[in-house]
């Protein structure tokens, strides 16, 4: 999100920009498992051209049809979803080096249809209509333990009570594009007060951080002892997380705190230790903005479910602090 980044422009001959393609298609095949039509006796062309900007990157590809299979990978293994028809897009120009380095191979998009290109028809929407899902939910836990076999787990067409402790607390959705909710108030420990008039808020599981507009951000990441570095991180001292304050979000009339265990992303290599903060300004502008991101940080200490309500009950998100791996329900 955020201002998008542009591809690169050249000046010079058009071979020093083939050059540039080969070394990314190299990069791509080195890093990434990449789609193979010819291997899927299920695939049927489309060939609409679609452009995506993305906040870190852009991408051009074509569309293209196949059966969806989503392998149940839980302990219990229901079976998962298996024979639903779906377009997406074959991505085949990714200039930027975040999508080159990321560790995933694709995006599964899980906003609502208004944020779909060409007016494409999302996975969650056909899932439903196909009878393979009850109910358009679906729920996220994200396991930040670098060490743990079990990274997080999707659920589809509802929730796992074994991720949270409940009670769910849910929000309203004020803005059914991306998962935009109205947040209360932000406070960190007892002495500082931002969104003070209330603001909006998007929980996003894309977004790795929580952002916010550029001088709350900064009144934030000063108040917890944060030293900006480049790129808009800021750098924390490992050896006062134990006594940093607590920051807390106010959603539908319940506090959610997060602690410096929670907020602070602690980077080991080597034996080396580096602390970073984990808030990180974005100034989104009007009509979109202001606005907060609730990212990875906040999802990884509380599951949420997404519920895309149906044309009697509105869209609402779900809360519920996370349950620590091991711990019995």
């Amino acid at each position: 999100m955020g201002e998008a980044s542009r591809a690169p422009q050249f000046g010079g001959p058009i071979a020093w920009g083939q050059g540039l393609l080969c070394a990314s298609l190299q990069l791509h095949e080195r890093f990434h498992h990449r789609f193979n039509s010819k291997a899927s006796s299920s695939f049927r062309p489309n060939g609409t051209k679609f452009a995506i900007q993305y906040g870190t990157g852009r991408l051009d590809g074509i569309l293209s049809e196949d059966k969806l299979t989503v392998p149940d990978l839980g302990p219990r293994k229901i079976g998962g979803l298996r024979g639903a028809s779906v377009i997406f897009g074959e991505a085949l120009w990714e200039p930027s080096l975040v999508f080159t380095f990321a560790h995933f191979d694709g995006v599964l998009g899980l906003g609502f249809p208004v944020l779909a290109v060409g007016g494409v028809r999302p996975p969650l929407d056909i899932l439903v209509d196909q009878g393979l899902l009850d109910k358009p939910v679906f729920s996220f836990y994200l396991n930040r333990d670098p060490e743990a076999a079990d990274g997080g787990e999707l659920v589809l067409g509802g929730s796992d009570p074994a991720h949270y402790i409940p009670p769910l607390t849910f929000v309203l959705v004020t803005i059914p594009a991306y998962w935009q909710i109205h947040m209360e108030s932000v406070k960190v420990g007892t002495g500082l007060t931002l969104c003070a008039q209330g603001c909006a808020a998007i929980l996003d599981t894309g977004t790795s951080l929580i952002t916010g507009p550029t001088e709350e951000i900064r009144a934030l990441n000063k108040a917890i002892g944060g030293v900006p570095l480049l790129m808009g991180e800021y750098l924390i001292q490992c050896s006062k997380i134990p006594t940093l304050p607590q920051v807390s979000f106010r959603l539908g009339g319940v506090w959610f705190n997060l602690t410096a265990q929670d907020y602070v992303i602690q980077i080991a290599r080597g034996g080396v230790r580096l602390c970073l903060s984990g808030f990180q300004a974005l100034d989104m502008p009007p009509p979109a903005g202001p606005l907060w991101i609730l990212g990875d940080v906040f999802l990884g200490s509380y599951v949420a479910v997404f519920d895309r309500g149906d044309g009697k009950s509105r869209a609402r998100v779900g809360l519920a602090r996370a349950r620590v791996r091991g711990v019995e329900p």
